[in-house]
Formats: structure tokens, sequence, C-alpha cells
């Protein structure tokens, strides 16, 4: 199975038992839950078949809320509407105006002529050549069919900002079905997380992730900041694309993705990933490369959306997804050269040294949080990573690092080490005469990471039970 985390998108194609099984055998590792389409009661249906075919299945899912966000769609109902180079439309936030139909309508009050809006990721371009109280005339500059619920962008930026009531409302639901993840959409500065976080610690003790979307301009100029109060960043480049010149999208995307792995936190990388698999069976070679080149640059993740949450072939996308994944992974070396601004970081990159230079085929980190075997991934090892767990919580949000997987074990130490030993010897990814490397804190259970040891498969398997380890 590949070590790169695939994320898919729960939809309408994919909301079957059959179906997500399928998905989850093929390499699923998150089910993300897009609240900018369907209803609340349907991603809540949708959490429950997910929670139920991993219980069939055996195998642990993270679970993703992705909030719509203070975001401008079209609101056309089931009208659609088809427009063509030249033509001239009407545009209006208010009901009963208009030819195209867009919320929030304050959005429309500050565009004036010259001015152009980008609608359903930029696929539709309208020149605004009128402005008269609310109402805009445009010209079609790039033509299509507006459907509803289509984004909708500008050439300025739109003055909006902070949760929605749709956006508490979904992360109310989230944290009562007990997500593992909340993805942020549209924020733009380090403040429209803190808001976001400081609502859900009103909610629960034990809140989910949160996971910054980087997709306006704002949020590009401001990543670090963001970063910092964020557990992890998805690069959204479908809306991303919209807000910045197209070429520059893969130097942002690189960029973003350096900035995580220096910072020890889990990357998606996002967006027509494999998109002509929404209707083909295969993926284009451009795709292909595109998800290729996307894991050797450092993603922890790669998600699908409509492939999975509408597309014809949704358990296929998902084995393409992970196909291409082991293929990259085959090509992938050891990474040394990421800042050491922690103990967790030295202690996480010698471990991986120690792995490589005594071809121990298995390293097991002690973590309460996570931290510590997110600096160890980091570095893409050869060897397999185990993180070694006392917190269901950080089981779940492990499901986003690249390459970790993760135990439930007791508190001691040697019986610890001795059953993730004994249960790599059972599936055949370690022998007798392997060594192991462990990372762990000392005194052990009440300190933070500060130690390394190496031990032979023998020694692990001698020791004796309920002794402490220093």
């Amino acid at each position: 199975m590949a070590r790169t985390k695939i994320v898919a998108t729960i939809g309408p194609a994919s909301s079957t038992l059959e179906v997500v099984r399928g998905m989850i055998a093929e390499g699923m590792s998150v089910a993300r839950m897009n609240f900018s389409h369907g209803t609340l009661t349907e991603k809540a249906n949708h959490m429950d078949l997910v929670r139920r075919a991993s219980s069939e299945v055996g195998v642990r899912i993270g679970l993703m809320s992705d909030l719509q966000g203070p975001e401008v769609r079209t609101h056309m109902g089931r009208k659609e509407l088809k427009v063509e180079e030249g033509d001239t439309v009407t545009v209006s936030g208010k009901d009963g105006l208009g030819e195209i139909k867009i919320k929030p309508s304050s959005v429309l009050k500050g565009l004036e002529p010259g001015d152009e809006l980008y609608i359903d990721e930029g696929r539709i371009r309208l020149l605004v050549e009128d402005a008269d109280g609310g109402l805009l005339r445009c010209r079609v500059i790039h033509g299509g069919v507006i459907r509803d619920k289509r984004s909708v962008h500008a050439s300025k930026p739109f003055d909006l900002k902070g949760l929605t009531e749709e956006d508490r409302q979904a992360i109310r639901l989230s944290v009562e079905k007990g997500v593992d993840f909340i993805a942020l959409s549209f924020i733009k500065t380090a403040d429209d997380v803190i808001e976001a976080k400081e609502f859900v610690k009103s909610l629960t003790d034990d809140p989910p992730a949160l996971i910054s979307k980087i997709e306006t301009r704002e949020a590009v100029e401001n990543a670090r900041e963001i970063l910092e109060e964020s557990y992890g960043i998805m690069v959204a480049r479908g809306d991303l694309g919209v807000e910045l010149p197209l070429q520059e999208i893969p130097q942002i995307q690189k960029r973003l993705i350096r900035l995580a792995n220096e910072a020890a936190k889990p990357v998606i990388t996002a967006t027509e990933m494999l998109e002509s698999m929404t209707s083909s069976p295969v993926p284009t070679r451009a795709e292909v490369t595109d998800v290729f080149n996307a894991i050797m640059d450092g993603s922890d993740a790669v998600m699908l959306s409509a492939e999975t949450a509408v597309g014809r072939y949704p358990v296929l996308s998902v084995r393409w997804m992970r196909m291409i994944a082991e293929s990259a992974e085959r090509s992938l070396e050891p990474r040394m050269d990421l800042p050491l601004e922690s103990k967790a970081a030295f202690i996480g990159k010698a471990a991986v040294e120690a792995s490589e230079m005594l071809g121990s085929p298995l390293i097991l980190c002690f973590t309460y949080s996570g931290f510590t075997a997110r600096h160890v991934v980091r570095h893409r090892p050869r060897a397999r990573i185990m993180a070694l767990l006392s917190r269901e919580r950080t089981r779940g949000l492990l499901k986003l690092s690249w390459g970790v997987e993760s135990m439930l074990v007791p508190q001691n130490l040697d019986d610890a080490v001795r059953q993730a030993v004994e249960r790599c010897l059972r599936e055949g990814a370690l022998g007798r005469g392997d060594t192991v490397v462990v990372t762990f804190g000392h005194p052990h259970g009440r300190a933070k990471t500060n130690s390394l040891r190496i031990l032979s498969v023998e020694e692990v398997l001698q020791s004796g039970s309920g002794s402490e380890s220093g």
C-alpha cells in the first residue's frame, strides 16, 4: 500500500457501502465531506457510512469536514444559462433581478466598469460594463453554461472573511460526529484560523485539527503565519488558479509544500489531480505526472474531489492514485536538508540517519500528539514508521502524515516495543536479525521526546515484561 495518504471526497457517486469499502481497500486514508454541496443531513449520513465501512473492513479511516467558507457562488436554482462570447448579461444579488444571481449580494457593490467576474473556477469570464444599484451589465469574454453553486471570483478581492453561520452549523455537526479534521476555506490571515480555533474549542475539549486551505492571494502572502496557527495546510489549486496567474501556481505549490515540510506539518495537494477520471477509466499522462511530482516535492497527501464525489469511477480513481503514489515512492530518497529548530526535530533526523546507516527496517515513535512522528516522516525514510500511541485522537490525526502507521499500546515502554516488533514479525516486515530504532521521552511517560535507542529484535523479544527503559 502507498505511504502517501489519499484523501477522497464522498458524494453521490460514493454514497454506498460497497463503493466506500472499495475505496478503503484501494488505499483511501481520509474521507472528505465537502460542505459546499449537499445538506447537513446528507453529510451526517456520509460520515456514518464511512464509519460503518471502516469498522467492517477493520481499517481506521480519517474524517475531514471541508467548510464552504465565506465564499461567493452562483445561486441559479435549477435554472442554467448558456452564454457565448460577446453576449451581454445582467448580474445581481437580489431575487427577481438579473439573469445571473450571485450571493452574498454585498460583494457586488465594490465592482466597477472594467472589473472582471470569473465563474466556475474561471471557466466563464465576464467584463463589467455598467454598474447600477446592485445590477451589473456585463459582456461575456469566455462563454459556457452557468449552473447553480459555482464559484465566483473577481479581478479585485471581495471583502469577505470570518466564519459564516453555515460554517458554524457544519462545525457543530463535525464536532458531534467526532471528525478528525476541519478544513477552513477562503481564509486570508492567521486571525481567520484563530477565530475558527476558538469557536471549535468552545464546543469540545478534544477538538478536531484545523487544515487551512491556501486558495487566496492573501493566504499565499500570509502562508507562514497561517501555518503557525494550523495543524496543516491544503494547496487548493482550483480557486488559487483563479486568484493568481495560472503559470505561477506550480511555483507557489512547491513553496507551500516546502514550508509545511520544514514545519513538520502535513500538507495536502488538491484539485483536479485526476480530473479526467470523472468520466474516463484512465487518467491522462499529464495528470499522472502531476500527482507524481506533487509527491516527489513532499506532499503528505493527495486529494480526489469530483473524481470520487460525482465521477463514474470512484474506486478506480483511488486505485490509480495509489499506483502513482507507489511509483513515486520508489524514487524518493531520504531528505536531510530540513532545519532543526527543536529537540524533536533533532531526534527525528537522528532516527532517520540511524535507520539508513544500520539498514533498520523499522522506526518506532512513542508520541502523544504525533509531533515526533511528523518530525521523522518529513525526512522520508525508507524504514517503516510506526507511531506508538495511547490516544485515539492522535491515531486519527496521523492519517494525514506521510508513511505513518499507528498502534495503540500499553504505557510500559518495553511491553509496547515488544508488541510492535511482534506485529511486524508476523507481517513479515522484520527479521529476527534486524535492528529497530526507537524514539521516546525519558523519564518515559513524563517527558517529551528526548531520547533514541537502537535495539536488536532479539533484545526486544528477550526484554523482561514490566521493566522501565531509559
